[in-house]
């Protein structure tokens, strides 16, 4: 359309304001399909940060339709019965006592060390999560670093 607009333009038939206007919504086109086109390549990069997966493009990445299942329907033979009438039919019974007398102090400084060696493992995860957050967020803003140049 914007080549068959800027002939005619040439050959005298229309004004060049046309040929102007084709030319901003033709950019205007571009613009919003290469906005679309980066938003994808960022869902489809915190998708494969979501799953952990490294090393993947996310430009081949290709997702497909889910069939959705009905779930609310009772299927014939699948009867459910409810809550109250499975704990009422249940015929085996807890009864538990615990009693805690503390004679021996040895244990209590064993278990504490035991809680600080979890502690300690856990403050590990969480650093080693905090390192991943930190990968993701870089790899999206890197991103969309490349993809704001494109635009300009």
């Amino acid at each position: 359309m914007l080549k068959w607009t800027q002939k005619d333009v040439n050959i005298g038939s229309k004004p060049k304001g046309n040929l102007y206007d084709m030319q901003v919504s033709y950019n205007q086109e571009e613009n919003t399909i290469l906005q679309t086109t980066q938003l994808l390549y960022n869902q489809k990069l915190a998708v494969l940060q979501l799953i952990n997966v490294k090393d993947v493009n996310p430009d081949d990445v290709r997702f497909s339709a889910i069939k959705e299942v009905d779930l609310s329907q009772n299927q014939p033979g699948n009867v459910v019965n409810p809550f109250w009438t499975q704990i009422n039919d249940n015929k085996n019974h807890y009864i538990g006592l615990r009693f805690s007398m503390p004679i021996f102090n040895g244990f209590k400084t064993s278990r504490n060390v035991q809680l600080a060696k979890l502690e300690f493992q856990k403050k590990n995860v969480e650093a080693e999560q905090e390192k991943i957050k930190l990968r993701q967020l870089i790899e999206q803003e890197t991103a969309k670093k490349y993809q704001n140049e494109t635009l300009h």
